[in-house]
């Protein structure tokens, strides 16, 4: 797990960063690793054979980052006295890169350790595992049941711990192709849910999400128990919150001979957004779900003009906010009603209001771009030309750093060149490295040279070192692990050097970064180089292309975020684990 966190985030809430750092990782993909030309050395053995018109003989196959990562990680595992921290992040890069059954004992045995931090990042692995056989065990912890207490060897299980089983079961419900199963976790979650009415909001909360990332087979069973929960004024606010994302994700999955339920759902949503009555939280969650469902053709005039009133209208600047992004989704879509009525008002704000508003529109319209490029879409030209005209009128440095990250998201490559030579104008390190994000979705030729120098000028232990060396990995990973490994060759690496490339190389998806992070992982090294390069073998190693928590990073409503979901300063939550 990353060593810097919440000292990271913006003291006001209410400024885009507080968003967009959840959402950055998923938008900084990291490149291949080419592996550099070998040049043929004349009277070598292989050009000798070149030369006789023979083929040359085949290389050796290079093992996978997992087959080099998972065995490592469990003989880590096995030795004694490791400390919590670096335990916990074993057991998470185990559940992201590993298989079979000898992880899953070593997920199990966590489950028993003294320490609450691995136990919940036991439980998280075994999610991110997707194995259906944790399904019982998982089911039980949510239920705080005997059998679950006994998996702990505890007298209960406590809350952080239920909310990380709910978590854990959404994600083995996913990608689950099993009806029978999936009809199970699903009992469990709303056991879990209706368990949890008269306590606190954790497991509640948790448990709606859950059933968020449910397929849309399910709707027909999940969406009236979604729409029950969102209309119970009893419920605590952040339980609340959590439907409207839940019922909007499932709802614009759910296939044909769902129309009607889709139509009782939008018209929920869109309601309450617009009710002054509705709390403020479940209004922002609308919002986002109102934008969700505009993307079906069906709502979507309908949604943008809720949304626009709500942009424009309501109290909350959060729920401003979080209208523009709903915007967003409907500006992606193929209605005409994202060009004739959508663009256009975010376009406007770009250009009036106040300079957090201002730098909100800049952001939404990046995302309309980038949510656009997903379906393979693009979106009019007019809307980097015009990001980039307003650019040189933006003082504000956080309004300048959202106009360099939208201009990136927007493909803008026009703007490449502009951007690196004033970046140095954005003096706040935390708002430049986002800037350096919008610079690297770019690829301008000079990139390499300055992002090479903010890494190198950054603190290892920082969130800013983090973006730099993400966006790095995106456009120039062969030049980030050379950078990073250099030092290392030395006799005696200085720290500084250490803790950069344990945290450097897990952006760099290849078996050459994990083989570089397995000796940092040994006993000698301080324990900040150890955690941090276990968790990076996870992330350099991890299964597929997707995030592991990428399911609820969709549509994440971070203003109704319990610690469970976001972390906290006793540690990483679900979407706070890179």
């Amino acid at each position: 797990m990353p060593p810097a966190r919440l000292d990271w985030l913006p003291p006001d809430t209410t400024e885009w960063i507080y968003w967009w750092r959840w959402q950055r990782w998923q938008r900084l993909p990291p490149a291949p690793l080419v592996e550099p030309a070998r040049p043929i050395t004349p009277g070598a053995e292989t050009g000798a054979e070149v030369a006789r018109g023979q083929p040359a003989p085949a290389a050796a196959p290079r093992p996978s980052a997992a087959a080099l990562a998972v065995p490592a990680l469990l003989r880590l595992w096995s030795e004694p006295d490791t400390e919590p921290e670096v335990r916990a992040a074993l057991l998470l890069s185990l559940g992201r890169c590993g298989s079979g059954p000898e992880v899953d004992d070593v997920l199990r045995d966590g489950l028993r350790d003294p320490d609450r931090r691995v136990v919940q990042s036991a439980v998280l692995a075994l999610g991110a595992l997707r194995q259906p056989h944790a399904l019982e065990l998982l089911a039980g912890l949510v239920e705080d049941s005997t059998s679950g207490r006994k998996e702990l060897g505890a007298h209960e299980v406590p809350t952080p711990v239920r909310a990380a089983a709910a978590y854990a079961l959404g994600l083995l419900a996913e990608d689950l192709p099993y009806t029978e199963l999936r009809a199970s976790i699903a009992g469990a979650l709303l056991a879990g849910l209706q368990a949890d009415a008269a306590a606190g909001d954790e497991i509640g909360s948790a448990c709606a999400l859950a059933l968020g990332l449910f397929p849309g087979a399910d709707a027909e069973v999940l969406l009236p128990e979604l729409l029950a929960l969102l209309r119970d004024q009893r419920r605590l606010e952040r339980v609340r919150a959590a439907a409207p994302i839940a019922l909007a994700k499932v709802g614009a999955r759910a296939g044909p001979g769902m129309e009607d339920l889709q139509r009782r759902v939008f018209d929920e949503l869109r309601r309450r957004l617009l009710q002054g009555s509705e709390s403020a939280l479940v209004r922002q969650s609308c919002a986002l779900g109102t934008g969700r469902l505009g993307t079906l053709a069906g709502f979507a005039e309908l949604a943008a003009q809720a949304l626009l009133r709500a942009h424009a209208e309501d109290a909350d600047p959060r729920v401003r906010q979080l209208a523009g992004l709903g915007l967003a989704e409907i500006a992606a879509s193929p209605h005409p009603v994202g060009q004739t009525l959508v663009l256009p008002a975010l376009l406007d704000g770009l250009e009036q209001g106040t300079t957090a508003e201002r730098a909100w529109n800049a952001v939404a319209l990046g995302w309309a771009c980038a949510r656009a490029q997903e379906q393979g879409r693009a979106l009019p030209q007019v809307l980097g030309r015009r990001l980039q005209e307003a650019l040189p009128g933006a003082s504000d440095t956080s309004l300048r750093a959202a106009m360099h990250l939208a201009l990136g998201l927007a493909g803008q490559r026009t703007a490449a060149a502009g951007l690196l030579a004033e970046l140095q104008r954005i003096g706040d390190p935390v708002l430049r490295a986002e800037a350096l994000a919008g610079s690297a979705l770019l690829g301008d030729a000079g990139f390499l040279e300055t992002a090479l120098d903010e890494l190198e000028a950054t603190d290892p232990l920082t969130e800013p070192f983090q973006v730099a060396a993400a966006a790095l990995a995106h456009q120039h990973p062969r030049a980030l692990l050379e950078r990073l490994q250099r030092p290392l060759e030395s006799a005696a690496p200085p720290l500084q050097a250490r803790l950069a490339a344990a945290v450097g190389f897990g952006w760099i998806r290849d078996a050459s970064a994990v083989a570089l992070l397995l000796p940092l992982t040994e006993a000698q090294q301080p324990l900040a180089v150890r955690s941090a390069a276990a968790a990076a073998i996870g992330r350099a190693a991890e299964r597929g292309e997707r995030l592991w928590n990428a399911g609820y990073l969709d549509l994440l409503q971070p203003y109704a975020g319990t610690p469970a979901l976001l972390g906290d300063f006793s540690g990483p939550g679900v979407v706070d684990r890179w």
